[in-house]
């Protein structure tokens, strides 16, 4: 796609909507000279050119990735309006693009009914999701891996809630001899089953998880801020890129986080949180009739942590999902160029002479952050 033209399009059709409004003319203060935008856009874009090129395929050093050019026209579109999605006042139009985008997340993992929103990051989800865990389970511990993403222990500091660490197998997937000792004790209210480590991206075994957890009355959370839309290869039984069990028992567990911001191909910030269980709307009950006037529904806003949010996350997201469907065969496709590149590369290092893999098999598909290579 010619991604010059969609932008320009962009611009053009939201100034053409601005202009079916009374014209005015804006405050000076509010002018900027052109030959100082210009020098100060040129030290803009200079120093910009110190970044590191996402973008280019000799790049593998982390999980960051330029935008897809279809979020990034969505995002510019919507931004240019700058909606504000905590509350239908606040972004009408970007509300409902959000409650549809995240419907279809939550279709992805198999989640109905559902209740979800998109979130600023897998961070902010992550909250959230320890939140609900708490006040379902007053006083007990949460339990995560020894490799779950180190926001976890942080979060339940803010929390005020107790955590415990799971030792991980050589594979670096929670060790389930040790959580069902753990279990054992009663102290336990969630376990975290994380879907796409940091360090190999290895995802724990949820389903196994799962069995242990409800048989002491525990609920789980799947963080899979960074593996979750690798579930559509998990649909695709002919490719067996990925075992599909943990992924198929993401639609009995409690709650779970995806970064559409990792390979949902979106511009930063964009996470989302989804609950299985439509009625831990009660714990964001508040009182703010000076905000949520507009509806009777319930606003995006009534149940989030956050405040104000982005429309244009939402805008980008749902445009993204309009022409790269989540199916095996559309956004999945581009995933599983990746995973099967990863597995590659995994061979290849294998029979190096000169280098170790860290991890038996990358268990996603995995820049060298989670491919990990030593030098002998």
């Amino acid at each position: 796609m010619d991604l010059t033209y969609w932008l320009g399009q962009a611009v053009q059709e939201i100034q053409e909507w601005a202009d079916d409004w009374e014209a005015f003319d804006p405050h000076p203060a509010m002018a900027v000279d052109d030959a100082a935008l210009h020098e100060a856009f040129g030290e803009l874009t200079g120093r910009l050119a110190g970044s590191y090129p996402f973008f280019h395929p000799y790049y593998a050093g982390q999980m960051l990735k330029p935008a897809h050019p279809v979020a990034v026209v969505g995002y510019l579109a919507a931004m240019l309006i700058n909606p504000n999605n905590h509350a239908l006042d606040g972004g009408p139009a970007t509300s409902a693009l959000e409650e549809e985008a995240v419907g279809e997340l939550a279709a992805m993992f198999g989640l109905d009914p559902f209740l979800g929103h998109l979130t600023s990051s897998g961070t902010v989800a992550n909250l959230e999701a320890l939140f609900v865990a708490r006040q379902c389970h007053p006083g007990r511990a949460i339990a995560f891996s020894s490799e779950a993403h180190y926001t976890h222990a942080r979060m339940c500091r803010l929390l005020g809630v107790p955590t415990r660490t799971v030792a991980v197998d050589k594979s670096g997937c929670m060790d389930l001899d040790a959580l069902a000792a753990l279990l054992a004790t009663g102290e336990i209210g969630t376990v975290v089953a994380t879907a796409g480590t940091t360090s190999l991206g290895a995802v724990d075994p949820v389903h196994d998880i799962l069995d242990l957890a409800r048989r002491h009355g525990a609920r789980v959370h799947v963080d899979a801020a960074y593996g979750g839309f690798f579930t559509l290869l998990a649909q695709d039984e002919q490719s067996r890129l990925v075992p599909p069990d943990p992924w198929r028992a993401i639609p009995r567990c409690d709650s779970v986080v995806v970064d559409p911001h990792k390979h949902g191909l979106q511009p930063y910030g964009c996470g989302a949180v989804l609950f299985s269980d439509p009625s831990v709307a009660r714990f964001y009950d508040h009182d703010s009739p000076y905000t949520y006037f507009t509806s009777p529904d319930r606003h995006l806003g009534e149940i989030s942590l956050e405040c104000s949010r982005s429309g244009a996350a939402a805008a980008a997201l749902w445009l993204t999902q309009k022409l790269l469907p989540l199916t095996a065969q559309r956004l999945g496709a581009c995933l599983a160029a990746g995973r099967r590149a990863a597995l590659h590369w995994a061979d290849l290092i294998r029979t190096s002479e000169h280098l170790d893999l860290s991890s038996h098999r990358p268990s996603t598909s995995s820049p060298t952050s989670r491919v990990r290579a030593l030098r002998r």
